[in-house]
């Protein structure tokens, strides 16, 4: 018994002084560690001090970058160059939904392609009553004969014997540039080539006839109305009243007119074929712009991931990018192992005996 004491004791004493040995190790250590550990976390002059006197290398670069964690912003981004490509992206996917946005009808972004197209046919349905006449397209201001409209007048005045010109016309015409300037009353017949008995040289038996410039003179003509056609039209009136002067009157004006209405035709004309090159540009403009859509809206979904990851309002990187909480878990830590801990360590060898333990 006597020796097994003996063995008891001496792999007691090696044992405590293992235990002495591993415990003032790590004692020493963890204070070393700990006074290393709170000068980084609590003075920036020391963390920057530790990352230069590191030297050159990936370590020393490692700390400067997370320095903003500790003292900085906590913009981790920033400090490895990629703020830039995510700010790039942020501006991409915002774009991207500001586009969709205009091209659902539902929001209040929302641009209308058949707009552009609606306004142009528009302008084209102008341009072609411009062209006919239907529209006035001369100087209200201007009251002479340089005025079409008031040569118009000024012819019919001759040609329709109810408008009371001197001499008096033999006949009841009344002229515009297109019939659908005609009175359209119920005493007026229509000027149609087509019809025998309006055409050529036929007159209104009772009543006016409404006659346009656009129409022909008879159906087998090959144009509109011909300085010739109007001469036939009057020549056996020249002598109405045994006086010339109207037929006279007449064909000066008619030669004027058919001028001016042919000029106009012309223009306008230019006109609308400048503006149907633009309809169908603008046609093949929203049909690119609605590929493209299709092909926006497939990139989104493709790409759904990345754009959280990036954007996500909760976790993407815009927002999470702030490491100043990792400063503070780290500080969290110190204060736990460093502070508590080995404090508490320390006060545990200090503590008195107490009856019971010495027992």
């Amino acid at each position: 018994m006597v020796h097994l004491g003996w063995v008891a004791y001496g792999v007691t004493y090696f044992g405590v002084a293992a235990l002495c040995f591993i415990f003032f190790s790590f004692g020493g250590i963890s204070y070393q560690f700990c006074q290393f550990y709170g000068g980084l976390i609590s003075s920036s002059s020391s963390f920057n001090s530790f990352a230069t006197i590191t030297g050159a290398n990936s370590f020393n670069r490692f700390f400067q970058k997370i320095n903003t964690c500790f003292y900085g912003d906590g913009n981790i981004m920033s400090q490895f160059a990629i703020a830039k490509e995510m700010q790039t992206v942020s501006s991409l996917y915002a774009s991207i939904t500001t586009y969709l946005n205009m091209r659902d009808s539902t929001t209040s972004l929302y641009v209308d392609l058949s707009q552009s197209t609606n306004k142009i046919q528009g302008w084209i349905n102008a341009m072609e009553k411009y062209r006919l006449g239907i529209y006035v397209d001369a100087d209200p201001k201007l009251t002479s004969d340089d005025n079409p409209y008031v040569s118009l007048a000024g012819m019919n005045k001759y040609t329709n014997n109810l408008t009371g010109g001197t001499p008096p016309s033999c006949t009841n015409d009344y002229w515009v540039f297109d019939s659908t300037n005609c009175t359209h009353s119920s005493t007026e017949t229509i000027y149609v080539s087509t019809n025998s008995s309006t055409s050529g040289s036929t007159f209104a038996s009772t009543g006016s006839m409404c006659i346009s410039l656009n129409e022909k003179y008879q159906t087998q003509s090959t144009s509109s109305w011909l300085i010739s056609d109007i001469a036939n039209r009057y020549v056996s009136r020249r002598r109405c009243n045994n006086d010339t002067q109207s037929y006279d009157t007449i064909i000066n004006y008619a030669t004027a007119l058919i001028n001016y209405r042919d000029s106009r035709i012309n223009l306008y004309q230019n006109i609308k074929d400048q503006l149907n090159a633009t309809l169908i540009a603008n046609q093949n403009l929203n049909t690119n712009i609605n590929n493209y859509t299709t092909k926006v809206n497939a990139f989104l979904t493709a790409t759904a991931t990345l754009q959280s990851l990036v954007t996500n309002q909760v976790n993407g990187l815009d927002a999470s990018s702030d490491c100043r909480p990792i400063a503070d878990n780290l500080r969290f830590v110190y204060n736990v192992f460093c502070v508590n801990f080995l404090y508490t360590s320390v006060q545990f060898g200090n503590h008195p005996l107490t009856q019971d333990s010495a027992a």
